[in-house]
């Protein structure tokens, strides 16, 4: 078996109207549009992204917010590398509710090693920030208190999402490669090292605001 997975799995979740669905097309093709459908249970789109000279496969994964979809959309929320959180920051509600996303993901999703499993926390419609009702400084205590990246972004105009696309690829690669060793271990195509030294984890408190 190969020791590199074929793709990185990234799924977005986030109540309905956060803009989940914009902040993947900004990602994807740079663009916005005006007029978009609410997502029904779930579908993905995939992104070629060079890291450090190697080419990655990236499945974007766009869920539904409505809570009646939610049975169908945690459907896919097994072998995921990366969760990204989308929260509206002109919306209180929703910032609380990507915490229950989160807890959500946690119990339905079962990721493997759950401490070093990568999230990413971000604020959506900066462009809005002259309605902003949720405070900058509690999402990055939450964050930073939980090992997350953070950002606050505006799908609309592009504002944030500099480097967004590539941190994003390199925590979920970084994930999906010690997922698939993990795999090679367990159906024995790969050699258990015996060590004393065991690694120290530096995900709580490893916030990365950028």
């Amino acid at each position: 078996m190969s020791e590199k997975p074929p793709f990185a799995k990234v799924i977005f979740l986030g109540s309905s109207g956060v803009g989940k669905s914009a902040v993947i097309e900004r990602l994807m093709h740079d663009d916005f549009k005006h007029t978009c459908r609410p997502t029904i249970s779930a579908g993905f789109q995939t992104q070629e992204v060079t890291l450090l000279d190697e080419k990655i496969n990236l499945q974007l994964w766009d869920t539904a917010g409505q809570e009646r979809f939610f049975c169908l959309s945690s459907m896919f929320f097994r072998n995921t590398d990366c969760c990204v959180l989308t929260y509206d920051i002109s919306n209180l509600k929703t910032f609380y509710e990507a915490k229950e996303w989160k807890r959500k993901f946690i119990e339905s999703g079962f990721p493997e090693n759950i401490e070093e499993f990568p999230f990413v926390l971000i604020g959506n419609k900066h462009d809005m920030r002259a309605a902003r009702k949720t405070n900058k400084s509690d999402a990055a205590d939450w964050a930073r208190a939980e090992g997350m990246a953070y950002r606050e972004v505006s799908a609309m105009t592009g504002e944030g999402f500099e480097g967004l696309l590539e941190k994003i690829a390199e925590l979920s690669w970084r994930y999906a490669i010690k997922r698939q060793k993990l795999r090679n271990i367990e159906e024995g195509n790969e050699a258990i090292e015996i060590t004393n030294k065991e690694e120290p984890t530096q995900k709580k408190g490893c916030c990365i605001i950028w």
